[in-house]
């Protein structure tokens, strides 16, 4: 089992953290897989994040509802 990272408590450093897990998964993840691999993060904002960074354009959803890294 992997060891979980801390969940950041600056914005900045949560969308970071999340770009981070999402180029260094071996594929497409869901919320709740992303929000379990952080201490104390809460699924409801990392959706949140998550949906930010695909209207801009960082990442994507597939039509499964799991994001991907990629611009």
């Amino acid at each position: 089992m992997q060891k979980k990272l801390a969940w950041p408590k600056t914005l900045p450093e949560q969308v970071q953290a999340l770009r981070g897990a999402l180029i260094a998964a071996p594929g497409p993840l869901t919320t709740e897989q992303l929000a379990r691999g952080f201490t104390r993060a809460q699924t409801k904002k990392v959706q949140e994040l998550l949906e930010t960074l695909v209207a801009l354009g960082q990442v994507h959803r597939n039509h499964d509802g799991c994001y991907i890294f990629g611009g």
